[in-house]
């Protein structure tokens, strides 16, 4: 998982161990960034997923 500030920079890595298919969960503390929006990626090797947030 990767966080972008609005400019593209990135701001926050995460990286997590492998899972088996199907919906996951994962609770990330985010306090260390500023309020704003942000944009987060998730990549595996099969897809990338974007999506607009906002922090805060």
């Amino acid at each position: 998982m990767e966080v972008l500030d609005p400019l593209g920079r990135l701001v926050a890595r995460e990286s997590y161990d492998r899972y088996r298919a199907g919906t996951q969960q994962r609770l990330w503390d985010a306090r260390e960034l500023p309020a704003g929006s942000c944009i987060v990626r998730l990549v595996t090797p099969e897809h990338i997923s974007t999506q607009r947030v906002i922090h805060r």
